[in-house]
């Protein structure tokens, strides 16, 4: 009787270490990207409540902005995955290296912005 030898290659399973994901994930908010908008909202803010300046607004709109900026940093990396996959320069980004899955990805940024855009003040 003749066996059949496997036709596919084993597949290497990597287990991810919950540091590095979340390296990952905070990778995905280009955390620079948002601090630079966030002193403009600051700048903005200070500007515009002169007089009736309020600490817990000013946070609470820091906070609101903040979480959209990382959120569309998020999504942005979602929808440039595959143009980042070809340049080797943006090639081991978290999604197009595989690290991230696109429907996780998505899911991050989307929740981060709609919390961050309806965050009670």
């Amino acid at each position: 009787m003749a066996t059949a030898e496997p036709t596919a290659e084993p597949v290497a399973v990597t287990v991810a270490v919950p540091r590095l994901r979340l390296a990952d994930y905070f990778e995905l908010t280009k955390p620079k990207i948002a601090a630079m908008a966030l002193v403009t909202v600051a700048v903005g803010y200070l500007l515009g409540a002169a007089p009736g300046f309020r600490a817990d607004h000013l946070l609470h709109t820091l906070l609101g902005a903040g979480l959209v900026a990382a959120g569309g940093s998020a999504l942005n990396h979602w929808l440039e995955r595959r143009a980042d996959g070809k340049m080797r320069r943006t090639a081991d980004r978290p999604l197009p290296a595989g690290r991230v899955s696109p429907p996780e990805a998505f899911a991050f940024g989307t929740v981060l912005a709609v919390v961050g855009v309806g965050s009670p003040p």
